[in-house]
């Protein structure tokens, strides 16, 4: 006998089993579905990823859930099969369990779960619910379901995809993590934004699934102290006043009793980032496209105030290849490229010393430039030079005159 059935009443698991591959407003239904119910809600996710059917990795699915569906336990590495997740419960000392699914499942699921009760597993009783919608995982036309989803991003249509993510403000990142986990190549051109713009404004967020600020009872420490719920405190690494506690909602910065900071979880590689003493908004975004012949890395950063409006010049994107990576903001652009372990080329230019006509020139040498012919980064160099940018050539960190970097890089290439 477990020594929390001496002192409590019967504890109640309520949960559910399923793909979310990828999570759906149907999977938003389920989980209130859980919330409404008396009980411990948990959610745990299968682990399987197959490009087709299952094209996220369990990670993804994880953090894209806990993003989704705050004060639910969503996950647990150590569990693949529904099977494992009642015996999961069950070691945590829960006695009586409600299961939710679809409602063309409920049946199925009653089956399944008394047949093994006292085999596999045993609760004193177990209750089956509907959902109230059709199971969301189902392959076919049910409803807004994950297959739909993952048609729409196979298919390229993003509008379509939008409809069923339960949270817009990451729909394009989920979208572009589905099409990637298929296999499906996109270029460059199709990620990163044509301008340096960001968005002019973004949907202003509270913070989700707040923890209990950090009081006498919580230990301070560098190393972290973890609670039973999961939410982790650990002390600033320099300033001893201030306190990082993460959870499923992400990453919240205290100062005494007040909250500082709130950066939102990162998922399909983008995040933000609350400065409440500031009075700003971060958007921080890194990702990678698989353009067929390696990745391609690249990020946007831009601020915004505390009302989504964009701060005007903070925009910027940079992008990176290889030992290429560029960096372009409002006001100018960098380049640097490594032709070799002692070579260097860099290109820093405003935007007024770049005229159309060289950005267009520039535009035109971007497909030929591929690490194999010297010439197009070259003909780049020169022409970034005769519209004014500053070109200079590294020779093991030393600057060369323009004319041996150009020969050493012919060399180089040769």
């Amino acid at each position: 006998m477990k020594l929390r059935e001496l002192f409590e009443a019967p504890a109640t698991a309520v949960m559910a089993f399923g793909r979310m591959n990828p999570p759906t407003i149907g999977h938003a239904k389920l989980v209130d579905t859980i919330k409404s119910q008396p009980g411990d809600p948990f959610i745990f996710l299968s682990q399987s990823q197959k490009p087709k059917t299952d094209p996220l990795s369990f990670e993804d699915k994880l953090r894209y859930a806990k993003f989704f569906f705050p004060n639910v336990t969503i996950g647990n590495p150590e569990v693949k099969t529904i099977i494992q997740a009642l015996q999961k419960v069950e070691s945590q000392g829960y006695q009586e369990l409600i299961y939710v699914a679809g409602s063309d499942r409920v049946q199925a699921f009653e089956e399944l779960l008394n047949k093994y009760n006292g085999k596999d597993f045993t609760f004193k009783s177990i209750k089956v619910i509907s959902a109230g919608e059709r199971d969301p995982d189902a392959d076919g036309a049910e409803g807004m379901s994950a297959s739909k989803m993952r048609a729409a991003a196979a298919e390229g249509d993003l509008e379509s995809f939008k409809q069923g993510v339960p949270q817009q403000e990451v729909a394009d990142e989920m979208f572009a993590a589905v099409r990637k986990g298929m296999g499906i190549s996109e270029t460059v051109a199709e990620n990163v934004p044509s301008n340096v713009a960001a968005p002019k404004t973004i949907k202003v967020m509270k913070p989700t699934n707040p923890p209990k600020a950090p009081d006498a009872t919580i230990p301070r420490s560098r190393e972290g102290h973890t609670t039973e719920d999961g939410t982790t405190y650990k002390q600033d690494k320099y300033n001893e006043n201030l306190m990082h506690v993460s959870n499923g909602g992400g990453t919240y910065t205290f100062d005494g009793a007040r909250m500082v900071k709130w950066q939102t979880p990162k998922i399909g590689g983008l995040r933000y980032i609350y400065d409440y003493v500031q009075r700003k908004i971060y958007l921080d975004y890194n990702g990678a496209v698989d353009i067929g012949d390696g990745d391609v890395n690249f990020g946007q950063l831009a601020a915004y105030d505390m009302e989504g409006k964009l701060i005007q010049g903070s925009g910027s994107i940079s992008f990176s290849a290889g030992g290429l990576k560029v960096s372009v903001k409002p006001n100018g652009f960098e380049m640097s490229y490594y032709v070799s372990d002692r070579l260097q080329l860099r290109i820093k230019s405003n935007t007024k010393a770049l005229s159309p006509e060289a950005q267009q020139q520039i535009k035109q040498l971007g497909p030929q430039i591929d690490g194999k012919n010297p010439e197009p980064m070259i003909k780049l160099a020169k022409i970034a030079k005769q519209f004014g940018a500053k070109v200079q050539w590294l020779d093991s960190g030393r600057a060369i005159p323009f004319n041996q970097g150009i020969e050493m890089m012919r060399q180089a290439g040769g």
